[in-house]
C-alpha cells in the first residue's frame, strides 16, 4: 500500500468533517509530523475507523487495512472500478451518485452502503470523504474515513421493528416516566381511549380513571409493581367521550443496568369487544337465530324455575305447545326461504300477545311453547290457547303468497299433570298430536288417556322404523271393476303392516305416523316397488291388461326422486308402463302447482297414467284439471255412501262423471257397497267400481283367484 502524503493544517478541515464527532484535541500551523499521523491512525483504528484516498488522476484507492476490510476482502492498493465491485449491486449507483456529487460540486460526501461479506452476510459500511485541489483549483483526490455500522444498523432496524410493532398492534401502549407522566403512546391507544397523543402526553395515566375503583385498589396494583415488577388485571377506564369500558391491563416497571425504575410500561386490551363477544355467544347459545325467540335451552331453563316457584307459592304454570299445521307442505311447494319466513311471521305475532313474566320459544322446527307462570286456572290456559289460534288467523303473506297458517296445540298444567319439567313438556306434546289427530287447528288438555296414547305411539314409531327391515309389511289388493265388460280391470295396492308386539295396525294409523316422523317416503318406496314385482306376476301368469293402481304421497312428489324410483322399478320388474297407474289426492297435487305441472308431464313421459283419489273432497275445480295433465277421476266413497239418499251427493256424483267424461276422463267409484248405489253409478255412465259390494282387499295370491274366474263379475255388465 502506498504511503498517505502528510497532511498539513489547511486540509485539516476535511479530516474534521469526516470524523463526524471524533475531534482533534491539537491543531498546528506546521504539517503533521509522522508521530502525530501515528496517533490519528490509533485513534481512527480505536473508533472503527479507517482512511482512504481515491487519486483522480490515476484511479487508484488506498485504504488503510482495518479487521473488516478483511471480511468484506478488500485490499490495500485497488481500482475504482475494483472497488465498486466491493459495494452490494443494487447500492453501487447510489455510491457513485455521491462520489460524482462531491468531485462536481466539491461538497462533502457521506453515503452509507451494503457489501457482501466472504462469509455470504452483508456488511453495512459508512463512507465520508471530501475534495482536495492543486494549487490552480483542479480537483486533485478525494480522501476520508470510512467504517463498518452493520451493528449500528442492525439495532436501527429492531428499533425500527418495534415501532412498528407498536404501531401497528391492537393493544394500547403508553410508557411514564417515574413520575407517571406519559411519555408516548401508540395509535390503538388513542383509537381506544379516544384522546389524541397530543392530549395525553405530559399527563398522568389517572385521567383514564373511571371512579370504579377505590383506593385499595390501586395500592394493591402500586404494592405488586413495587414487589414483583409488574401487575395484570381487569380494569375499568373511562373513554374521552365519557364511556366506561373495560379493559386487560399488564403494567412492567422498567429498569436500567443499574437495577433502577426509569419508566413504566402499560399494554392494554379493549374486552367491551369480548363483552359483545360473550353477549352474542349467550345469545347463540340460548336463543333461536331465526326468529330471535328463546330456544330449547333457554324454554327448558325458564319452564324448570316457573315449576319451582309454582311449588313455593302454590300457583299453577300452564305449558302451551303448539305445532303450526301442514307446515311442511310451504317448505316442500315454496321452498325453505318461504318457510323460514313464515316461521318469523308466526314468531313476530305471537310476540307482545303475552306478559313479560310469560315465555314465547321456538324449540325446534315449526314447534313452539309458551309458559304461562303463576296463572290463576286452567281457564287462562285456554284463553292463552285461543289467543295463538286467534293471531294465526289473519294470512300471511309470504313471497308473494297469501298462506294461511293454524296450529295444533296442547296444554298442560304445573302441578296437576306434572312438575318436573320433562313430565309436563311430553304431556303438552301429547295433548298437541291429540289436537292434531282431531281435525288440526284447536287446542287439547292433557289427559291421563292421552299419557298411556302417547307412550303407545312412540312404542309404535320404534316398531315402524324396523317394519321394513323386518318384512313386516304386505300388499293388500282390491280389485277394480270395468263396468262395460264386467271384469277385474285393475287393482289398487294398499300397504298392510302387521308386528309381532303390535299386532295388525290400522293403515290410517300407521300411514298417518308415517307422515309425521318422516318415514313415508321409505314406506312410499316398498309399495312402489311390491306393487310392480305384483304386476310383474300378473305379467307372466297371462293378465296383461291390467293396471296396478300406486298412492303417491306429497313427500314422494316433493322429494324429486319419485320419476328415477319409478323408471327403476318400471326396468326392474319389467312391467309396461301402461299398467301403472299413480293416484294422488288433490291437496298433493295443489301445494306446488307449477312444480306439479311440469312432474306430471315427466310421470307422464314414462308412460304411466295418473288419478286423482277422493276427488271431490278438496278443490274440485275443473281450471285446476284442465292444467294437469290427468287421467282419470276417482269419486271419494264420502260422497258414494248417501248417493241414493241424498239427493246433494247423487247431483254431485252424477256432475263428476259428466265433467270427468266432458274432459276426455274415466271415472271411478270409490266405497261402493250396495246394488242401489252400483245402479246409479251404472246408469251415470260411471267407468269403473271399486268397494265392498264386489270384494274388500285381498291377498296377491286371492286376487290371481279372482282373475282365473272370468265370469265371477259377468253378471255386472247388464247394469248398464
Amino acid at each position: 500500500m502506498l504511503p498517505l502524503p502528510p497532511i498539513d493544517v489547511p486540509r485539516l478541515y476535511v479530516t474534521k468533517q469526516i470524523l463526524d464527532g471524533i475531534p482533534l484535541l491539537i491543531q498546528r500551523e506546521k504539517p503533521i509530523s509522522s508521530q502525530d499521523t501515528h496517533s490519528l491512525s490509533r485513534t481512527l483504528a480505536l473508533a472503527g475507523l479507517t482512511t482512504w484516498e481515491w487519486d483522480l488522476e490515476s484511479g487508484e484507492f488506498r485504504w488503510r487495512p482495518t479487521p473488516w476490510f478483511v471480511q468484506v476482502g478488500v485490499e490495500g492498493e485497488i481500482t475504482f472500478e475494483r472497488f465498486l465491485g466491493t459495494v452490494y449491486p443494487d447500492d453501487r449507483f447510489e455510491v457513485t451518485e455521491a462520489l460524482n456529487r462531491c468531485v462536481e460540486r466539491d461538497v462533502p460526501c457521506e453515503i452509507e452502503y451494503r457489501v457482501p461479506r466472504q462469509d455470504g452476510s452483508i456488511a453495512w459500511i459508512r463512507l465520508q470523504g471530501g475534495l482536495e485541489r492543486d494549487g490552480a483549483g483542479r480537483p486533485l483526490r478525494m480522501l476520508g474515513v470510512a467504517g463498518e455500522i452493520t451493528a449500528r444498523k442492525e439495532r436501527e432496524a429492531a428499533l425500527e421493528l418495534a415501532a412498528q410493532v407498536l404501531e401497528y398492534t391492537p393493544e394500547g401502549v403508553l410508557v411514564t416516566d417515574t413520575e407517571l407522566r406519559i411519555l408516548t403512546v401508540n395509535p390503538a391507544f388513542t383509537r381506544t381511549t379516544g384522546y389524541s397523543a397530543e392530549e395525553a402526553l405530559g399527563n398522568p395515566p389517572s385521567m383514564l380513571s373511571s371512579g370504579r375503583h377505590g383506593r385499595d385498589f390501586y395500592q394493591n396494583m402500586w404494592h405488586a409493581l413495587r414487589d414483583r415488577g409488574e401487575w395484570q388485571g381487569e380494569i375499568w377506564n373511562r373513554r374521552k367521550n365519557g364511556d366506561i369500558y373495560p379493559e386487560w391491563l399488564n403494567i412492567a416497571a422498567i429498569r436500567n443496568r443499574a437495577g433502577e425504575v426509569t419508566h413504566y410500561a402499560a399494554v392494554f386490551s379493549d374486552l367491551s369487544s369480548q363483552e359483545q363477544v360473550r353477549e352474542q355467544l349467550h345469545r347463540l347459545a340460548y336463543y333461536d337465530v331465526l326468529t330471535g325467540l328463546p330456544n330449547r335451552d333457554l324454554f327448558r331453563d325458564r319452564l324448570t324455575n316457573a315449576a319451582a316457584r309454582a311449588r313455593r307459592n302454590g300457583s299453577t304454570v300452564g305449558l302451551v305447545f303448539l305445532d303450526l299445521d301442514r307446515f311442511k307442505n310451504v317448505n316442500d311447494s315454496l321452498g325453505h326461504s318461504a318457510g323460514d319466513a313464515l316461521l318469523k311471521a308466526v314468531a313476530e305475532r305471537l310476540t307482545g300477545r303475552f306478559r313479560e313474566s310469560d315465555t314465547i320459544a321456538r324449540i325446534g322446527g315449526d314447534e313452539f311453547a309458551i309458559v304461562l307462570a303463576d296463572i290463576r286456572d286452567a281457564d287462562d290456559a285456554a284463553n292463552a290457547a285461543a289467543s295463538v289460534l286467534n293471531v294465526l288467523h289473519a294470512p300471511i303473506i309470504v313471497e308473494g303468497h297469501e298462506l294461511f297458517a293454524s296450529a295444533s296445540i296442547g296444554i298442560s298444567l304445573c302441578p296437576d299433570d306434572g312438575e318436573d319439567p320433562e313430565l309436563l313438556i311430553r304431556n303438552a306434546d301429547a295433548a298437541m298430536y291429540r289436537a292434531k289427530s282431531l281435525g288440526r287447528n284447536g287446542y287439547q288438555f292433557y289427559t291421563e288417556e292421552m299419557g298411556v296414547h302417547s307412550a303407545e305411539r312412540l312404542v309404535m314409531e320404534g316398531e315402524l322404523r324396523r317394519a321394513i327391515e323386518r318384512g313386516e309389511l304386505s300388499l293388500a289388493l282390491q280389485p277394480q271393476i270395468d263396468l262395460a265388460t264386467g271384469t277385474i280391470c285393475g287393482a289398487e295396492a294398499l300397504a298392510r303392516w302387521h308386528n309381532e308386539r303390535l299386532g295388525s295396525v290400522r293403515p290410517d294409523i300407521f300411514i298417518a305416523l308415517a307422515e309425521e316422523t318422516g318415514l313415508i317416503g321409505d314406506l312410499g318406496r316398498w309399495v312402489l316397488d311390491a306393487s310392480l314385482a305384483e304386476a310383474s306376476r300378473w305379467q307372466r301368469a297371462g293378465f296383461t291388461g291390467l293396471s296396478i293402481a300406486v298412492n303417491v304421497s306429497g313427500h314422494q312428489l316433493a322429494g324429486g326422486t319419485l320419476v328415477a324410483e319409478l323408471k327403476g322399478a318400471l326396468e326392474q320388474h319389467a312391467v309396461p308402463p301402461e299398467c301403472v297407474e299413480l293416484e294422488l289426492t288433490e291437496s298433493v297435487l295443489m301445494e306446488n302447482a307449477e312444480r306439479t305441472v311440469a312432474l306430471l308431464g315427466e310421470l307422464h313421459a314414462q308412460g304411466v297414467s295418473l288419478a286423482v283419489d277422493d276427488f271431490g273432497t278438496g278443490y274440485s275445480s275443473l281450471a285446476y284439471l284442465k292444467r294437469f295433465d290427468i287421467d282419470k277421476l276417482k269419486i271419494d266413497k264420502s260422497f258414494v255412501n248417501d248417493i241414493t239418499l241424498n239427493r246433494s251427493d247423487a247431483e254431485i256424483a252424477a256432475t263428476v262423471i259428466a265433467m270427468g267424461h266432458k274432459l276426455g276422463l274415466r271415472v271411478v267409484a270409490e266405497g261402493v257397497e250396495t246394488r242401489e248405489q252400483l245402479q246409479f253409478l251404472a246408469e251415470q255412465g260411471c267407468d269403473q267400481i271399486q268397494g265392498y259390494l264386489f270384494s274388500r282387499p285381498v291377498t296377491p295370491d286371492e286376487l290371481l283367484e279372482m282373475l282365473e274366474d272370468t265370469s265371477r263379475f259377468a253378471a255386472l255388465a247388464n247394469c248398464r
